[in-house]
Order: C-alpha cells, then structure tokens, then sequence
C-alpha cells in the first residue's frame, strides 16, 4: 500500500486535469480549430 500526503494528491489532480485539458486543446488544433475562443480585441 502506497502513502502519500493531502498535497501530494491534490497536486497530482490538478497536474491530472491540466494534461487533460491540454490534450484537449491540442486536439482541437490538429482537427482546425484556431484562432482566441474569447474573441476579437476591443
């Protein structure tokens, strides 16, 4: 059995969900998808 601190999971989460949304990103790139999903500047 592994034993690891609060931190140390809360962190390895976070990392977990940001790769995760990076793939997602990097997906949408490769199919096309460009360009600021905010819109244009003001």
């Amino acid at each position: 059995m592994a034993v690891m601190s609060i931190e140390a999971y809360e962190r390895q989460q976070a990392l977990i969900e940001l790769y995760g949304k990076l793939a997602e990103v990097e997906a949408e790139n490769a199919n096309g998808a460009a360009g600021d999903p905010r819109g244009p500047c003001m």
